[in-house]
């Protein structure tokens, strides 16, 4: 019995051991991962109650560097948006059309060939009228 004890307890410390050190692990990488973010921006890290002249300084100039680089990536999205597929036709009318492209246009093609000709007999199996 008291081998059987001196075994559950080894196992229970090993157990313990195992948890601390994974707590400790997570803890580490939830720190560096703080850290990272902190990196640049003081006013994260700072304990006071109130922020410090330069802290205040260093987030308005962070948040504002944050605002044109929000507003650069949103003119660039409205820039390739406005792009229409025309344009790039233009840009490529030279190049010959890629085989896989044409072969799956025609697949798509004929799918929804099928699925026309599917939803139009459902429909009037059960004589439903197609939307106006």
């Amino acid at each position: 019995m008291a081998a059987n004890l001196g075994r559950w307890w080894k196992y229970a410390q090993a157990k313990l051991n195992s948890v601390v050190s994974d707590s400790n692990d997570e803890l580490d990488q939830l720190e560096a991962e703080q850290a990272a973010r902190a990196d640049g921006r003081p006013w994260i890290s700072s304990d006071d109650a109130a922020p410090t002249l330069e802290e205040t300084r260093a987030r308005i100039e962070w948040e504002a560097e944050e605002q044109r680089r929000r507003a650069q990536a949103s003119a660039e999205a409205e820039v390739r948006a406005a792009e229409s597929p025309a344009d790039h036709a233009l840009a490529r009318a030279d190049a010959p059309p890629d085989p896989a492209v044409v072969q799956a246009r025609i697949e798509l093609d004929r799918q929804a060939r099928e699925s026309k000709e599917r939803l139009d007999a459902i429909r009037k199996e059960l004589g439903v009228d197609p939307p106006a």
